[in-house]
């Protein structure tokens, strides 16, 4: 079998360390986007969390 390479890896994302909505906790995520970016990530993140609340108030909207 080949090498990992991590830039094929899927990666879900989550608050740390409530996994709620990723807007808030322990990761700075804009940091670790562009850190992905640099590397050359170019697939889809997956946000994996828990609602704080509703799942309409998760995503910010009022009617889904």
């Amino acid at each position: 079998m080949g090498q990992d390479n991590a830039l094929d890896w899927s990666y879900q994302i989550a608050s740390v360390p409530d996994r709620a909505e990723p807007d808030h906790g322990e990761l700075d995520y804009a940091h670790v986007f562009q850190v992905l970016r640099e590397l050359g990530y170019d697939k889809p993140l997956g946000a994996e969390y828990k609602p704080a609340g509703s799942v309409e108030a998760g995503f910010g909207v009022d009617d889904i």
